[in-house]
Formats: C-alpha cells, structure tokens, sequence
C-alpha cells in the first residue's frame, strides 16, 4: 500500500508542475499575437511602398514586430529587423522600390517578437 502511495504522490507532483508550466506558457501566448493588419499602398510614379502594420501593445519595447521581409515576385527585396516598434499600434515603414510593372506582386511578410506571423500581398497597378 505504501508503495502505491509514493507513486500516486510523484505522478500527483509531476502532474501539477506539468499543469504549472502549461499554465505559464499559454498565459505568455494569450498576450502576444501577430500583425491584425497590414495596410499596403505601392506609388509606380515614385517606386515608393508604404507600409503600416497594425500591432497593438502596451509595452512596445518588450512586445513588438521584430522582422519585416518585402518580396516582389516572390524574390526578397527588403529584409529589417527591430527591437522595438514606432508606437502602440505599431509600426510605419516606407521603401523605395523602382520598375515595377503592372501585375507584380508585392508581398510583405512581419513576424512578433513572441509569437505569430502576418502576411499580406499587393498586386501593382
């Protein structure tokens, strides 16, 4: 019966540290997310690309997008990464990005610091 007993206990312990962990672990991804949005707006005349990624936090220097990639057809063009983000609701981003034609694609990868991806394309005009 003893023996049970002890048993019974270090699956109980181990049990409730296994809990703990899962615990700790899904409380930290609840509060980190990735972009809700990426709003995109190409110029041909100037080749400039504005970016605004919507990333909403409260503390932006320890929860922020850390790393943009800008590809045009599907080769990389612009790759940044950051340690902290312009504001609260995120970041605004600008490059410039010449000859591109009508019917290329844009596509802009973001990734959080802590958790989640985003990505959004724009078909030029």
């Amino acid at each position: 019966m003893r023996i049970i007993i002890k048993k019974w206990g270090l699956s109980m312990r181990c049990f409730i540290v296994a809990l703990m962990t899962l615990f700790i672990f899904f409380t930290a991804v609840v509060n980190a997310h990735p972009a809700e949005d990426l709003i995109l707006k190409y110029d041909r005349e100037t080749g400039l690309l504005s970016i605004r990624v919507l990333h909403e936090s409260k503390n932006f220097d320890k929860h922020y997008i850390e790393k943009v990639w800008v590809s045009v057809n599907k080769k990389k063009v612009v790759i940044q990464e950051f340690t902290s983000q312009d504001d609260l609701y995120g970041l605004t981003l600008q490059y410039k990005i010449f000859n591109l034609k009508k019917g290329d694609i844009i596509k802009v990868d973001t990734r959080c610091n802590i958790f989640g991806e985003k990505s959004k394309t724009l078909a030029v005009e």
